[in-house]
């Protein structure tokens, strides 16, 4: 089986509080045809979902923590 070529989709998120600006871009290679990536992506979007919520910054990462808790691998990148 042949992997497609990585598209980048424009999926973007963008979230300033507490002196803090995180911006999101995000492209999976092969769609979600790779488990590990969905799972990452998974996690990614609970933040979003906790973010667009209001939460502070402490309490969305306790919710990506609690997320990261519940698999078995994750990645993250930061950029400040």
């Amino acid at each position: 089986m042949e992997t497609p070529n990585s598209t980048y989709t424009d999926d973007d998120f963008r979230h300033k509080a507490e002196s803090y600006h995180v911006a999101l871009a995000f492209e999976v290679p092969g769609d979600w045809l790779q488990e590990r990536d969905a799972t990452i992506m998974t996690i990614i979007q609970v933040v979003w979902a906790a973010a667009d919520a209001g939460l502070s910054l402490a309490d969305v990462a306790a919710e990506a923590k609690h997320a990261s808790e519940a698999v078995g691998t994750m990645g993250v990148a930061l950029l400040v």
